[in-house]
Order: C-alpha cells, then sequence, then structure tokens
C-alpha cells in the first residue's frame, strides 16, 4: 500500500534577500572596527580581513595609526609582511616604501615613484581603545564615540568571537522586542514596545529595562550606520556608555567589538566602585552574547518576510537597512 502524502504548497507570498547580505551592490558606508589599539604598538604593523579582502594597519613612529589596502601596488605582495620604517610601512619585497597617507614616497632603486604607486588610504581614526576604518571616501557622519576619551573615562575594549553572519543583522537584534521578551527577559510581557526615531544615518530610541539581575537600566539605544550597536544612559544611576561594533569580512562574516566606559573616578575610594561597576557591564554583555551565540552561529542571512504585529519595530529597522547607501570604492585594492 503505497503511503506518500503529497507536498503541500503554501499559498504565501515570499519576498528574497530580505535583508540584502554585505557585498551584494557594495558595503555599507560605516565606520568598521579594524583592531585593538593594543594590537598595533609604535612601528608595528598587521593584516585583518575587512570587507571583500584584505588590509593593513601600522602605527607609525608618530603614534598614528593607519589602514591601508594590503597588496603593494608595485608587485602584489603583502604589506603584513613588510616592517615600519619611521611613519612609513616598508614592503618586504622590493621595499618600497608607503607614507600614511597611502602613497609611495621612496623606491629603493631611485626609479621615478609612478604616480599610480599609492595602497587605497582608508579614512581612519582611533577612539575608545579601537582602531577604526570607514568605507568610503569620506566619512558620512560623526563617530558615536567621538567625545569619549581616556581623560574623562574608564574604557574597557575587547574583540570577541567572530560571527558567521554580517553585522546588519546582528543589529536587527536591536529592534527585535519579541527577542528580548523571550531570550534575554528584557522586557516584561505587556509593557509597551518603544518607537524607534529614523534618520540619516542611525535609528534610536529610548527605554527602561529591568535584567532578570534586578538592576534598573535607563538609556538610550542606537544603531548608528549599520554596524554599531550604541547605548547612552545609566545603570542604577551611574553614567554608561558603550558600544557593540562589528565588522565585515569575506564570506559574509564578522569581526566583532565591545567597548563599555563610564566617568572616571573623583576620589581613590570611588575608584574601586567604578571597576565594579564595569565589572556588572561586562557580566551583562557576557550573558546576552552567550545567549545569541548558538543563534547567530547557526542562522542563514534571511530570505523570506514573515513577519507579525510584534515586529513593528523591526520592519522599520529592516527598511532602513534596505535603503542604506552602499559602495566598495577599495574593491581593486584589497581583493
Amino acid at each position: 500500500m503505497d503511503t506518500t502524502t503529497a507536498a503541500r504548497p503554501i499559498n504565501v507570498t515570499r519576498k528574497r534577500d530580505v535583508i540584502p547580505p554585505q557585498g551584494a551592490g557594495g558595503y555599507d558606508l560605516c565606520w568598521y572596527p579594524i583592531a585593538l589599539s593594543t594590537e598595533v604598538e609604535r612601528g608595528q604593523v598587521i593584516g585583518r580581513s575587512f570587507l571583500s579582502g584584505k588590509v593593513v594597519v601600522f602605527r607609525g613612529e608618530n603614534g598614528i595609526a593607519s589602514v591601508l589596502s594590503a597588496y603593494c601596488s608595485h608587485f602584489g605582495a603583502d604589506l603584513s609582511a613588510g616592517c615600519v620604517e619611521g611613519n612609513s610601512l616598508r614592503c618586504a619585497f622590493h621595499r618600497w616604501h608607503y607614507g600614511q597617507d597611502g602613497k609611495c614616497n621612496f623606491i629603493p632603486t631611485g626609479d621615478r615613484i609612478p604616480p599610480s604607486a599609492a595602497q587605497y588610504a582608508f579614512p581612519t581614526v582611533e577612539l575608545a581603545g579601537i582602531i577604526w576604518a570607514f568605507n568610503g571616501e569620506q566619512p558620512l557622519y560623526e563617530h558615536p564615540l567621538q567625545h569619549i576619551s581616556e581623560e574623562t573615562h574608564v574604557i574597557r575594549a575587547v574583540k570577541i568571537r567572530d560571527f558567521p553572519i554580517d553585522p546588519a543583522l546582528f543589529m536587527c537584534n536591536t529592534f527585535d522586542f519579541q527577542h528580548f521578551r523571550v531570550v534575554h527577559g528584557l522586557l516584561p510581557e505587556g509593557d509597551m514596545d518603544p518607537v524607534p526615531v529614523i534618520e540619516s544615518h542611525r535609528v534610536a530610541y529610548r527605554i527602561n529595562m529591568t535584567p532578570p539581575e534586578g538592576y534598573n537600566l535607563e538609556y538610550e539605544l542606537a544603531v548608528v550606520g549599520t554596524n554599531k550597536f550604541v547605548i547612552k544612559g545609566e545603570i542604577d544611576g551611574r553614567q554608561v556608555a558603550g558600544i557593540y561594533a562589528g565588522c565585515p569580512t569575506p564570506g559574509n562574516c564578522s569581526m566583532n567589538f565591545m567597548v563599555s566606559a563610564t566617568p572616571k573616578a573623583s576620589s581613590a575610594a570611588e575608584a574601586a566602585q567604578v571597576e565594579a561597576f564595569l565589572d556588572k557591564v561586562t557580566a551583562l554583555r557576557d550573558k546576552i552574547v552567550s545567549e545569541d551565540w548558538p543563534i547567530l552561529s547557526t542562522m542563514r542571512q534571511p530570505r523570506y518576510g514573515l513577519l507579525t504585529k510584534s515586529d513593528t519595530a523591526l520592519a522599520k529597522f529592516i527598511g532602513y537597512l534596505r535603503t542604506y547607501p552602499r559602495a566598495h570604492p577599495s574593491a581593486a585594492f584589497i581583493e
């Protein structure tokens, strides 16, 4: 007896690529974290995967960090195998030198320097213990940690685990209030969902939350660009600023960093309280990441738009992602 049951198609109209993956039509024009400041000492160079290829980060003797395309414009050698001389990066293959602006400034044979002898130089800034590069010729917006400095704040910057998804997909968590409730327990059932405000390069809302640990969170949450989740506000009455930031790497993956900052103590006695406070912030961060890891490490890029009423804020953010500007001006240099 044949007991085979014919498959019944579901009559649902489905949209492909609800969130277009990074690389489709370029990469989002954002500030991306490339390395911790502590990873690149004076006179040091390191290589990093970035966008669809590879870059180098080097710090000159003047203390300034620069991010350049990795493959030498002369004959394609990887500049991360080179060394820093003064404020220039020297290629290991033929000893050509490149300045912090990416332009070749010395050829040891004495040959004339070709006008096109240059690396792609990304706009670079060093803030809150991280070296950031902007994907684009000119930054479109001010970095959200522009006003956080070691002079005024105690800062903890760390590199966390890589994820096999692009950063924008992780940012959807910020507006996924179903996820907040059922996975992290950060929003009680019955509370009104916050209403996001969409601006040109950020989406934000204000919220009060009480996690299961019992302390009170009052702050603004914002996604700046499409890869930085920023908080500014108070935890149990003490000011805190923080950021989770992802950097797209080849294969639709991401390299991820986190920063926590709070104003410096005004006395030696308060210093211990500040460290204990940052320990609490770190513990909350680690808890959320550990809860998300089994999900985000195994999911795929969502292809279908099957949203419900509880996804109203998430739908708004997806609309923001779909219209965010993209480009890839460094493609010919870094691949």
